[in-house]
């Protein structure tokens, strides 16, 4: 029989990553970045164009190096990409860390 353990629902937080709520948030968008893009048929250098960047910003951050991304600036690509963006903030169960949920749709 195989041992596991079952995930919190966190990656980012299972690795130990820094910062995970924010870096998981942000994935969130990325995620929802990649599929406007490809329901579209945008070109990186389009996408750019579209949200007041360079290419190689959107290619870092389609790619997943986000390190020098804020969340505030995937929010706001997302906007001018036509998507509403919803943070929700809740007090955490008894004895769980905070988290923050992230959520997208198309406008």
């Amino acid at each position: 029989m195989t041992d596991f353990t079952e995930g919190s629902g966190n990656v980012f937080a299972d690795i130990g990553a820094p910062d995970p709520d924010t870096a998981l948030a942000k994935a969130k968008m990325i995620v929802e970045l990649k599929r406007i893009v490809g329901e579209h048929g945008l070109t990186q250098e389009q996408l750019a164009q579209l949200v007041g960047v360079d290419q190689p910003t959107v290619s870092k951050a389609l790619s997943g190096r986000l390190s020098s991304i804020t969340l505030d600036r995937l929010i706001r690509w997302l906007m001018l990409l036509g998507c509403s963006v919803e943070i929700t903030l809740a007090e955490p169960p008894a004895g769980e860390a905070a988290r923050c949920e992230v959520h997208t749709k198309a406008a």
